[in-house]
């Protein structure tokens, strides 16, 4: 079933994170910090191997030690609250996207990185894509593994021979900063973007569709590429091949694949534009999913751009695709504390009384 208009949970979360039908939640709380999964279940992406259905509707208690956590298309990772702060990760493993070292099928249990060096590394920052995780650590280096396709593990190794990594694996610093301090991360399909702490914005990767941002055009690059443009930025989000992020104006720039108007250009006569460029203002948080986005507003408005195949943009089912941005008509009188995606559906959590 598809849900074309934002319907309210019985669950209350101030976080939420999806990947191919399944989602995940936190509650932060005073004494404990709870991880809770719904959804498909097929590769074990609910984390509690004493479950085997397929699906539950019901959220499934995975952590009371969350840090932060991070969702892939089936799988899933997060850190713990307490030190040594050692990342687990879940569901599939096929190109070694749980960091174990191995490429079994699936695990249902949260298990840890593997110890070569991993459980000494703590990272307060997670992003998974379709089969890859990457992690800026607490000393700003970052960390990549899984399944290295178009060179998106940031290794510089050809990804003709090296395909994939099963354990952390440290991402080469980009030609023009030798000591780059990396601060965000977000992982895509065949793509990593990040910001330095300094806001700089460098992606690595597949060439293809603009992704890089730019102009660069070349099949792949597996060592980090800097986006065109003097900016600095704040935020950044790319789950597909194509990724935004925001400038502390307010204003987001994306660049990538615009098949589906997913770079909210008002057109998608353009399929894809290799450079930055301006797309909505006036915002306070964002999310991009892999053909579609969704802003928070400063007036607490949601705004979404691009495919509503599946209902993403809360617009009616006669909209297949929308290339400007629009708002999501009725929860215009709520107040947003955060905003999530998942690869085909979008997540809101409302401020607790």
């Amino acid at each position: 079933a598809k849900v074309y208009s934002p319907t309210k949970s019985t669950f209350d979360t101030t976080n939420i994170a999806g990947g191919i039908n399944y989602a995940c939640g936190a509650v932060f709380g005073e004494e404990s910090n709870v991880l809770y999964c719904w959804g498909a279940n097929g590769s074990g992406q609910l984390g509690d191997p004493a479950f085997t259905s397929n699906y539950s509707t019901t959220p499934r208690s995975v952590t009371t030690i969350l840090r932060n956590f991070t969702t892939g298309s089936d799988f899933a990772c997060f850190a713990m609250q307490y030190p040594p702060y050692t990342t687990r990760c879940w569901g599939r493993n096929y190109y070694g996207q749980l960091g174990r070292n191995t490429t079994s099928n699936t695990e249902t249990t949260p298990t840890s990185l593997y110890k070569l060096w991993s459980d000494q590394i703590d990272f307060p920052v997670l992003t998974a894509g379709d089969d890859h995780v990457c992690g800026v650590a607490s000393d700003s280096r970052m960390y990549c593994w899984g399944r290295n396709n178009y060179g998106k593990l940031g290794m510089n190794a050809n990804p003709d021979t090296v395909t994939q990594r099963s354990i952390t694996t440290l991402v080469n610093a980009p030609d023009d900063n030798a000591s780059v301090a990396w601060g965000k991360a977000t992982a895509g399909v065949n793509n990593t973007c990040a910001l330095t702490t300094a806001g700089i914005a460098y992606c690595w990767g597949s060439g293809a569709n603009g992704a890089i941002g730019n102009g660069a055009t070349a099949l792949y690059y597996q060592k980090a590429q800097r986006v065109s443009g003097a900016n600095t930025y704040a935020a950044i989000s790319g789950r597909g091949a194509t990724t935004c992020a925001s400038l502390s104006s307010g204003s987001i720039q994306c660049w990538g694949a615009n098949d589906k108007g997913q770079l909210g250009s008002s057109s998608i006569a353009t399929t894809f534009v290799n450079v930055p460029t301006t797309t909505v203002t006036d915002v306070n948080q964002f999310v991009t999913s892999v053909d579609f986005a969704c802003a928070v507003r400063n007036d607490d408005e949601i705004w979404c751009w691009g495919s509503n195949a599946n209902g993403a943009l809360g617009q009616p089912e006669s909209v297949t695709v929308s290339a400007d941005p629009v708002a999501v008509a009725n929860v215009r009188d709520l107040t947003w504390s955060g905003l999530g995606v998942g690869v085909y559906a979008t997540y809101g959590s409302q401020y607790l009384a």
